[in-house]
Parts: structure tokens; sequence; C-alpha cells
């Protein structure tokens, strides 16, 4: 629902149809259970559009602290999580409302220029000339979150390098680019999967030799095709 930015239609006293909620949000954050698990532990699949609105991001930056990529003088991933808690119920808030102020006195500017800034941002992203239907969909929610980024550093609220927001959303979305099989599609990706799955837990039995007898072939209770080895 959430995702889908409405909520369901109800009805008032007198029978006429109550205004429908709207809004418009974005969730960077599934938890450590992604999507595409918790439909599965409910014995369906994810589709293409569902994992599109909710990607995952492999959370290990491959630094050897897992989620975070510089301890920024801490001696630890313990240190460095603990004094960003801290400094966040001190400071909470105060960028979130000079970012709002900012956006407010340069709506128009911003208005005329996002489309374009967003363009630019997902040039950078390199997409393949093929790639699957949500890349290019996943691509956009990512520029989005960069463009906002590089537009609180162009106001001074994050102190941060002019293409900083920018080269991190790149890192994220390459990381679930080449995880979750962008190029080729969720659901392309999942079919393979699931083909591989049932090669390796009955190829021994339910493939029989090419060139096996009847003897051999009456011994298979369910043929799914047949095998022929060979370099």
């Amino acid at each position: 629902m959430i995702a889908n930015g409405q909520a369901r239609l109800r009805m008032n006293k007198d029978t006429s149809a109550r205004r429908v909620a709207t809004w418009a949000t974005m969730l960077l954050s599934s938890g450590e259970v992604d999507l595409s698990r918790h439909i599965e532990s409910a014995g369906k699949q994810a589709k293409g559009g569902q994992v599109a609105r909710l990607p995952s991001i492999p959370a290990d930056t491959g630094s050897g602290h897992y989620a975070i990529e510089d301890l920024h003088g801490c001696t630890d991933g313990r240190e460095f999580s603990g004094k960003i808690k801290g400094l966040a119920r001190q400071y909470y808030g105060a960028a979130g409302i000079a970012f709002l102020e900012a956006v407010a006195g340069d709506y128009e500017i911003i208005s005329s220029e996002i489309k374009g800034g967003l363009k630019k941002i997902i040039e950078t992203f390199k997409l393949p000339a093929k790639h699957a239907p949500e890349a290019g969909r996943i691509a956009e929610r990512f520029a989005l979150v960069a463009y906002g980024g590089e537009l609180a550093t162009r106001h001074g609220i994050t102190g941060w390098a002019v293409g900083s927001a920018t080269k991190a959303a790149k890192t994220c979305f390459d990381a679930w680019f080449d995880q979750y099989g962008g190029a080729v599609g969720h659901e392309e990706t999942a079919l393979l999967n699931q083909v591989s799955s049932y090669i390796q837990a009955y190829g021994g039995s339910r493939f029989p030799s090419h060139d096996a007898t009847n003897e051999d072939l009456a011994k298979v209770h369910i043929r799914s095709g047949f095998r022929k080895e060979g370099k």
C-alpha cells in the first residue's frame, strides 16, 4: 500500500465515497529479510514489478566492516555505529528542515532542471543497451536519491564534495545490478535458478542416459528428460 501511494476506497456512514488518501514516498530499507524472501516464505515467487518497488542492496561493502565503508577515524564498526547513534540523538531533524527550506526557496529552479539532472545522473550509471525493464525503473529511483543529495550539498547542508551523493548512489545501484541480475531480469533469473535447482536435485534420478536401454528406462518412474555426457 505504501508503494502504491493510495489507501483503500472506503464509504462514509451515508454510503458516499470517502475521499481516498494519497501520498508519494520512497522506501529505502527492507530490513534484514528482503521482499523476495518474504514472498517465498509464503510459497510464492516475487514479480519483477515488486522487486522494482523495493530493490534489495547487498550490505557488505567489501571493506571488511560489512555495511560500513569508512570508519572515519574510529577503531572498529561498533565504535563508529555508536558515534552515529549519539550524534543522531543530538542533531536529528536539523538537516531535514534545512533541506525543505532550500527546496521551497528554489522550487521554480528545481522544477525546471530536475528532469535534465536525473538524466545526467542515470548516464553515470552506464546501463547496458540491453537490460531488464525493472533496471531502468530502479535506476530512476536511485538517481532521484542522488539528486536530492546533490541538491542538499549545493545548499551547504551535507558538507560533502560535489558528486559524492551521485557516486554513493551509483555504488549501491551497481551492487544491486550485479547481484540481482539487472542485465537479465528478476523473473528470467528466477526461472533459470529454478531449472538449475531442479536439475541439481533430480539430475541423477529423472534424467537417464540418452542411450539407456528399455530396462533402464523402466526403472525411472518420473522421466524429465535425458542426459548426454561428453566434452
